[in-house]
């Protein structure tokens, strides 16, 4: 599948992720993943091939979910999420039923058209279903579109992690 542009005046569909989904997903992740800074060092050698089968296992559990989106037979965005019972640190907290959103990713030739929203209040949708509590959202905080998408969908900062590179 290559990228392409969605049409004017129609949507990309929304569907629940496959197995046959692995490896598109695999290669828009993978080459999105080697145009960020100081992400392509250190992969394995078989990074890609391994990225697939991890994808691929995660659709066989079905405690993760996925929703693609596609634009006739291309898939230009997915989201990957996951619902359990989480236990919290320090141990204070009664463990919860919750959605974590991993990752959403929509190429560049249709963002800003609302993919990432779809695809987003799909999986809140998913997760009301399930009975979670809540829904938490994994994203960068340095990519201001992303951090916008979150806020306007009603997300609001919590804790965060950083990233320090020791790299010369």
């Amino acid at each position: 599948m290559t990228e392409r542009s969605t049409p004017p005046g129609t949507e990309p569909a929304i569907r629940r992720w496959s197995h046959r989904d692995a490896r598109p997903i695999g290669a828009l992740w993978f080459d999105a993943y080697m145009r960020e800074p100081d992400r392509g060092g250190g992969l394995i050698p078989n990074a890609r091939s391994s990225l697939v089968d991890w994808i691929r296992d995660r659709e066989r559990d079905r405690s993760n979910f996925g929703y693609v989106a596609e634009s006739g037979d291309v898939l230009v965005g997915f989201l990957l999420g996951r619902i359990g019972v989480w236990d919290f640190e320090p141990p204070i907290l009664r463990p919860r039923k919750l959605s974590r959103i991993d990752a959403v990713f929509v190429v560049e030739s249709v963002r800003r058209l609302g993919v990432a929203t779809a695809l987003v209040e799909t999986a809140v949708q998913h997760a009301r279903a399930a009975g979670a509590a809540g829904v938490e959202a994994v994203f960068e905080t340095d990519n201001p579109a992303a951090e916008a998408l979150w806020r306007k969908r009603g997300f609001v900062a919590g804790v965060a992690r950083a990233y320090r590179s020791l790299r010369p």
